[in-house]
């Protein structure tokens, strides 16, 4: 019995996720199909799976990707026990023909082909490849400005559908924070009188989370499976601007988002400074100590929101990720 040989194969392609068909007509050489002629080649047809209320930094929308960046597939086909390489070398989108290209096309081969893509390309360098299931070996960023979105797909075809495009369905492989302030009150209370419809304006917004992993392999298998590495505390900064912008009463002001590793919880303390209507510069700090356990699974592809509102003479944290009841916040006056 041979002996099971490892392969991958590396797909090189010009980010355009359209819907538009796919046929062999343009792919480069023959494709005849017969006895005793070769099989047709591969070639391929990509979407993204839409997922609501999920814009980001440089997060891709709806069910296409631009055309200015590369994605990458890693692959496999296997015949009974053997596992064989199909070496595609690179795809590239011709918007005269409105089909994938690539270079030295590979033809259809063995029972079943297994593939597993990425964007955005320049990932690749990150990719390991274990157990014949490939792995991105990502780093959270420390900061907004440098997060982008990543996606995968998973799709594993057979000969009985086979000569036809393959469809890889892209799905975002992190999972989106915002946080959204509403300006509740009604008055406010100075000295000299009252305020009616009092503005609040937000000057500082921060995100900290302990025990939160620093690292990670997400797995490009069928469930997108994520393996944590190693633990810190991390600290975003949403918003941060002296002058600060006003929130009028009964508005809301949403932040974000940040792009994080899917985790099955976390622990977090938000801050917000402020200043109010009549010129009073406050900080809101919750928890006032430590971080709130949250017990919550992230998942890839979802948002999820921490909703804080200002009352009167309140600040109210709840509906974290649809989790406990509101809760009171602590507010350090006169903050400087």
């Amino acid at each position: 019995m041979k002996q099971m040989k490892k392969i991958t194969y590396i797909l090189l392609a010009l980010a355009t996720f359209i819907a538009s068909s796919c046929s062999k007509q343009g792919l480069e050489g023959p494709v005849p199909i017969g006895p005793e002629s070769p099989k047709s080649y591969i070639f391929f047809e990509a979407s993204v799976l839409d997922v609501a209320k999920t814009k980001a930094v440089e997060l891709i929308e709806g069910t296409t990707l631009p055309k200015t960046e590369d994605f990458g597939v890693i692959g496999y086909y296997e015949d009974n026990t053997q596992i064989f390489n199909n070496l595609i070398a690179k795809v590239e989108w011709n918007a005269s023909n409105g089909v994938y290209e690539y270079q030295n096309p590979a033809p259809w081969m063995g029972s079943t082909h297994t593939f597993h893509a990425l964007y955005p390309y320049n990932l690749i360098t990150k990719v390991e490849v274990s157990n014949y299931t490939p792995h991105i070996k990502y780093t959270q960023p420390t900061s907004e400005s440098s997060m982008k979105d990543i996606l995968g797909a998973y799709k594993q075809v057979t000969n009985s559908s086979a000569f036809a495009p393959v469809q890889l369905q892209f799905e975002h492989l992190l999972w989106a924070f915002y946080l959204n302030i509403t300006n509740s009150q009604t008055t406010e209370t100075t000295a000299t009188g009252s305020i009616s419809s009092p503005a609040l304006t937000i000057r500082k917004v921060t995100l900290s989370l302990s025990g939160f992993p620093t690292s990670a392999s997400l797995k490009l298998d069928s469930g997108y499976t994520v393996v944590p590495g190693e633990t810190g505390t991390l600290n975003y900064t949403l918003y941060s601007n002296e002058t600060g912008e006003a929130v009028a009463a009964s508005q809301s002001k949403t932040y974000g988002p940040l792009l994080f590793i899917p985790v099955t919880g976390l622990n977090y303390q938000v801050t917000v400074e402020y200043t109010t209507a009549s010129g009073i510069r406050d900080r809101m700090v919750y928890p006032a100590e430590g971080y709130k356990a949250i017990s919550t699974a992230f998942t890839h592809g979802k948002s999820y929101t921490l909703n804080i509102s200002k009352t009167n003479d309140k600040f109210f944290v709840g509906n974290m990720f649809n989790e406990g009841n509101w809760e009171s916040a602590n507010v350090e006056h006169t903050f400087q």
